[in-house]
């Protein structure tokens, strides 16, 4: 693999985390805001959850745009590859990046809620992305 892919694969990955990091520090502020607030840490906090809240979506968009491209070098430098690695992990993975992207669409534009099915959905899928991700890596590398 080259190191194009790799970093096309490694940049995709980065993405996917970060925007799932979003739940994250949202969960820690709800848990500690008081001790954050009072630490001397709050203002690296709050930076950090402002940058993450606001380019959650943003995130998202860039992770199938890069994972997308990532399979395509794939496909047109090695051909249709029938290994596990391949098909099971790197395009799963890659519809799972797909549906969590029209999930968070659909409850943006459509539902317009915070809560909800879709919400939870959006959620699980982030974790067999993630899941996904470290599959793939495992069974290319």
């Amino acid at each position: 693999m080259s190191d194009f892919m790799k970093f096309l694969g490694t940049l995709t990955a980065f993405l996917v985390i970060f925007s799932a990091f979003n739940y994250v520090i949202k969960g820690i502020n709800k848990k500690y805001r008081k001790e954050i607030q009072a630490g001397s840490y709050k203002n690296i906090f709050n930076t950090l959850m402002k940058f993450t809240v606001k380019n959650h979506k943003l995130l998202g968009i860039m992770a199938i745009i890069t994972g997308t491209v990532h399979g395509l070098y794939q496909l047109y430098s090695y051909g249709f590859n029938i290994g596990i690695g391949f098909i099971l992990a790197g395009v799963t993975t890659l519809l799972f990046i797909y549906i969590q992207v029209m999930l968070g669409i659909y409850g943006h534009k459509v539902m317009k809620s915070k809560r909800g099915l879709w919400f939870y959905s959006h959620r699980f899928v982030a974790v067999i992305v993630i899941l996904g991700l470290l599959l793939h890596n495992t069974l290319v590398d």
